[in-house]
């Protein structure tokens, strides 16, 4: 696996640690449609535009769990290693002291995001209809609210961004 680009930010906001519990959200851009074919859940299509994974990283070294993410090549494991084969991702947000289940219940209370698959990711969550959400307009506003909010809520965050077509200052600019 090789890690397309290198890290180029890593932003911590230090409140407390409790890295027993560690959700994140992938942000991913598909610059074309898409169709692929996704374990499980079989063909799937999705849009071009922008994209919210949220997935979970309880183990000893969270931030490895999502770099992976950002690497091609890979074993296809999750839902979302299909996607990151076929889009890219570009930035991710991980919440210290806050699980998937609260991520899931945070993009699901925003207007800004929709449901793109049902089942995506969410297997292991009965209550979950999905764990990728469809951003609805390519404006940086709503990932900025979205971090925003993180940063509020979490006991820590780490803001991961790969330099590639893609930075972190682009996208807070509207510049996708």
């Amino acid at each position: 696996m090789s890690i397309r680009g290198s890290v180029t930010m890593r932003i911590r906001y230090a409140v407390t640690l409790n890295t027993r519990c560690v959700g994140y959200v992938l942000l991913i851009y598909c610059p074309n449609n898409v169709v692929m074919r996704v374990g499980s859940l079989g063909e799937t299509s999705l849009c071009r535009g922008m994209y919210l994974y949220v997935g979970s990283a309880n183990i000893r070294n969270p931030v490895t769990r999502v770099l992976r993410h950002f690497g091609k090549g890979k074993k296809m494991h999750w839902h979302v290693d299909y996607l990151t084969e076929k889009c890219i991702p570009f930035l991710a947000s991980l919440c210290f002291g806050r699980g998937e289940d609260y991520l899931y219940d945070l993009l699901v209370s925003l207007d800004v995001v929709k449901p793109a698959v049902l089942g995506f990711g969410s297997s292991d969550r009965v209550l979950h209809k999905t764990h990728l959400f469809k951003l609805l307009a390519e404006d940086s506003t709503a990932i900025v609210s979205l971090i925003d909010t993180l940063v509020k809520t979490c006991n820590r965050v780490e803001v991961i961004s790969i330099s590639d077509r893609f930075c972190l200052s682009r996208v807070l600019r509207g510049q996708l």
